[in-house]
């Protein structure tokens, strides 16, 4: 039993810290930048799908 609390425990704050860290990873820019270099790569891909020539 005492180990089902800890464990709900650790799940609990870890929650937590992710609720807490967002914001912060939103207003420094961080969370943005990695965003925008994700979705880029992305689209480079599909561009380079779509200009693929058919077989």
């Amino acid at each position: 039993m005492t180990f089902l609390i800890v464990v709900l425990a650790v799940l609990a704050a870890i929650a937590l810290l992710g609720f807490a860290l967002a914001p912060l990873m939103a207003a420094s820019g961080w969370w943005a930048s990695t965003s925008a270099k994700d979705n880029a790569a992305r689209a480079d891909e599909i561009q380079r799908l779509l200009d693929a020539p058919d077989r």
